[in-house]
């Protein structure tokens, strides 16, 4: 069986402020003092009697978290190891600082919880492998958007290049374009989450996914502020045009009255003619109405 040993060692590249808070997010700790502890410099288990396919998942895993750490016995120094797992506490050095010990209280308990011990009383839960979640956020194509933060991207969707600017996915930019503007949009609203996480540096999970709700939120709000917008213009146009129509009806009872009253033929024809424009107006009018309201109960619908 294997044990992850760490010296407080960084991968190259990774800042000690972005090792901890990847530390911290994956074993679940919020006391900054445990963390800080762990980067003392002595030797720290992070995980005991694992055989070698899980030593080296958990060594791939902290190592993309830019924990530097080191498998113990070497994988290639020992025999293979045998189907049957077991969890006995491993004894370390006075000189080492074992990781159960200082985060027995701070690990999420409903996760691979190792077997008591009566030589070690502290034996904390240990982290599942599974559910484990690296904030390599910012690293380009490299990064891997964690399932917890998967999902549609209505902020990009609805604000785009807008969107892109705020989250360094430039390429969002191309919905400036006419008549493509709309499929970079759909594009987005599939595709925004992952862009958003390999093109900038978020403080952590949490804080993406505050960030990425908030512009949907938004977004949702512009989408109503629209809609009622184009119902109250909907509205006046219907009001405008019935405006019209009671106004060439009166204009017809007027001209009718006219006609009644003189004896010029001459007149009379051409306030006949004036008026049979004026009804043929009305009823187009009426038609138009009928129209608008046809296709509104057709959207309604």
């Amino acid at each position: 069986m294997h044990n992850i040993l760490f010296f407080g060692d960084l991968i190259d590249g990774f800042d000690l402020s972005q090792a901890k808070a990847n530390l911290s997010t994956l074993f679940k700790i919020d006391d900054t003092a445990k963390i800080d502890a762990l980067f003392s410099g002595k030797q720290v288990t992070l995980k005991k009697n694992l055989d070698a396919a899980k030593a080296k998942k958990y060594l791939a895993v902290l190592q993309k978290a830019g924990i530097e750490c080191r498998i113990d016995p070497p994988l290639e120094s020992v025999p293979a190891p045998s189907d049957t797992f077991t969890d006995d506490p491993v004894t370390t050095s006075t000189a080492s600082l074992n990781f159960n010990t200082i985060v027995a209280a701070s690990i999420n308990t409903e996760s691979e919880p190792a077997e008591s011990s009566h030589d070690e009383p502290y034996n904390a839960p240990a982290a599942n492998l599974d559910t484990l979640s690296v904030n390599d956020s910012g690293s380009g194509k490299e990064a891997v958007l964690p399932a917890e933060a998967s999902g549609l991207s209505w902020g990009a969707f609805f604000f785009n290049w807008i969107w892109g600017l705020f989250n360094s996915v430039h390429i969002a930019l191309l919905a400036l374009i006419p008549f493509v503007g709309f499929v970079v949009a759909i594009w987005l609203l599939f595709a925004g989450r992952r862009l958003a996480w390999e093109n900038k540096r978020w403080d952590s999970i949490e804080h993406f996914n505050r960030v990425q709700k908030r512009w949907g939120m938004a977004g949702l709000a512009l989408f109503i502020l629209v809609i009622a917008l184009y119902t109250m213009l909907f509205i006046n146009a219907l009001n405008s045009v019935q405006d019209l129509s009671n106004a060439a009806t009166s204009e017809n009872s007027a001209l009718e009255s006219v006609l009644s009253e003189t004896d010029d033929p001459k007149m009379r024809d051409a306030m006949r003619n004036l008026n049979e424009l004026m009804k043929q107006a009305e009823a187009e009018a009426q038609a138009y109405e009928e129209r608008e309201r046809e296709q509104e109960n057709l959207r309604e619908e």
